[in-house]
């Protein structure tokens, strides 16, 4: 989270301060609030720490290694030391099973969702190994198909039977039913199941890593933690309504139909996993026993999420101001609607949050323009009291005190802006449907527009030529062009407004080099939507 709070609060010092800098007071304080921003919103949403758990949980069997094509004939109750999952599982093993735009791969051994594809976006989900029970991990089960779903079965050499059954339901959802039968042949009719386990499908992806996060309802209290490099297991206890796992745009949720109190969220070999306990009383259990679950896999979509019930929608969270993120995610989708491109989308929602947040900008824009005009009289105090900074200091508040303008105006209004321009951030990052969407030339609005393959990598640009940060840098400079064209600035004060009209457009341009090219295209537009304004603003007399 810190990058994303990085670019704003410098976006922020940018907008606030138009570099005219006979104001360095006015700038450093800009500064000095930015980071104020940037410490609490890291103190809000801090990165993940190790987390101190009451019991030890160690003793919880851990992911294990599939068999394929070994029919285990003994009850794996316990197993005796930890090993992980083989990510080299033979395809052969897997019965694919599709619902819409994705494809299950159905694990044999084990009995579980190994993999999950998106024909439409044409990506595997970084989420997997769904329902494993790792007691089980090692038995090879029969298969029968159902007419949505598929049914997995396996019999211990003492005649208890386990049986494991898929059902994809027409809401989205999947209803997974385990049935012990015979239970008096088992030792134990407790078990873990994985919800699933988060690891890179492909190459490393900082953007996309940061975003790895686990969530849980306990007694209608959602509670949220980033797993991306999560070192110390996570302990959930209370009655679990539900539990999911989520990536940049897709998530995977488990909510039992019975009463689960206890789970966990460790860490293997850097991927991370979450898991739930079953506990079914043996006394109670009779010779058979049903658990059933709730399970969505899918996209990060609200409407979808809401069929698994107990406000599991509520998985979807764009940060610190969500309300504001799915507000600005409702307009964006209204205007889709109708003019059914997402980067037109983006153009348009960019330029009705510009006017609605007009009155903030204009105030703030318009008490530039007031110091700009007071400059030639600050540096004559300058002069006059040179040896002497309080009396200066004095002078200077006597100044801005007759003519009744507030230092702080230019500043306090932009700042009143940043809940919003966190919540753009964190949406255009999170928004599924711009993975694969065209906007000009942009083949996708998740990444970089990459205008131009290079033949050789070279030093900062990589082997690819975005254009969108680079006209957004070019409208930066226009911007602070325009700025000093209005400005009564001298001597040093003159040299550092010329310096960062350079420096200020190369360190976004910089920034956002990289960066997905749907935000990009929003700051170029906002940029622009400035540098119009500013340049009326600076004509008039």
């Amino acid at each position: 989270m810190h990058g994303d709070c990085c670019v704003v609060t410098l976006f922020l010092a940018a907008d606030t301060t138009p570099f005219n800098k006979t104001m360095e007071k006015r700038f450093f304080l800009a500064l000095v609030l930015s980071f104020l921003v940037l410490v609490a919103y890291s103190a809000i949403v801090p990165k993940p720490k190790p987390i101190a758990i009451k019991e030890d949980i160690s003793s919880s069997p851990s992911i294990v290694q599939e068999k394929p094509h070994v029919q285990v004939r003994e009850e794996q109750a316990s197993l005796p030391q930890p090993i992980i999952l083989d990510n080299s599982f033979n395809e052969k093993e897997l019965y694919k099973l599709e619902d819409g735009d994705l494809v299950f791969s159905f694990a044999q051994t084990g009995g579980f969702i190994k993999s999950v594809y998106d024909k439409k976006l044409n990506v595997n989900l970084d989420l997997k190994d769904i329902g494993l029970v790792p007691q089980w991990a090692g038995f090879y089960f029969s298969k029968n198909l159902l007419p949505k779903g598929i049914e997995f079965s396996y019999l211990t050499s003492e005649g208890a039977e386990i049986k494991k059954v898929y059902r994809l339901k027409d809401d989205g959802t999947i209803e997974l039913a385990i049935a012990l039968n015979n239970i008096n042949y088992l030792k134990s009719i407790s078990y873990d199941i994985l919800v699933g386990a988060l690891a890179e499908s492909g190459k490393p992806n900082p953007i996309d890593q940061r975003y790895f996060e686990s969530s849980y309802q306990v007694r209608n209290v959602v509670s949220r933690k980033s797993v991306f490099g999560l070192k110390a297991p996570i302990e959930i206890n209370g009655k679990i309504d539900w539990a999911g796992l989520r990536d940049r745009y897709f998530c995977a949720v488990f909510s039992p139909q019975l009463v689960v109190e206890q789970g966990f969220i460790k860490s293997q070999d850097k991927a991370p996993y979450l898991m739930l306990h079953v506990e079914n009383d043996e006394k109670a259990a009779g010779k058979s026993i049903e658990n059933v679950f709730k399970v969505y896999v899918g996209l990060q979509d609200e409407k979808k999420l809401s069929a698994v019930g107990l406000n599991a929608e509520r998985v979807v969270n764009f940060g610190f101001f969500d309300v504001i993120a799915k507000a600005i995610l409702f307009l964006l989708t209204v205007i889709h609607k109708v003019v059914h491109n997402w980067g037109l989308a983006i153009v348009l929602v960019t330029t009705i949050i510009y006017f609605i947040l007009f009155p903030l900008s204009y105030k703030s824009m318009a008490s530039m323009k007031k110091m700009q005009a007071l400059q030639p009289k600050i540096e004559e105090l300058k002069v006059k009291f040179k040896d002497n900074p309080q009396k200066l200091q004095m002078a200077t508040m006597e100044l801005y005190k007759e003519e009744k303008i507030n230092p702080l105006g230019g500043c306090f209004p932009m700042l009143l802006q940043i809940p919003v321009f966190f919540s753009l951030y964190q949406l255009l990052l999170r928004l599924p449907e711009l993975r694969g969407a065209g906007f000009l030339w942009i083949k996708d609005l998740s990444s970089p527009d990459r205008l131009i393959a290079l033949p050789n990598t070279l030093p900062v640009i990589g082997n690819e030529i975005n254009l969108l940060p680079l006209l957004m840098a070019g409208v930066m400079f226009l911007q602070q062009k325009v700025s000093m064209g209005s400005s009564h600035a001298t001597g040093s004060t003159a040299e550092q407004q010329k310096m960062m009209a350079i420096m200020m457009p190369v360190i976004f341009g910089f920034l956002f080099y990289k960066m997905p090219s749907g935000l990009v295209l929003y700051w170029l537009v906002n940029s622009l939507l400035m540098l119009i304004f500013q340049w009326k603003i600076s004509a008039t007399k």
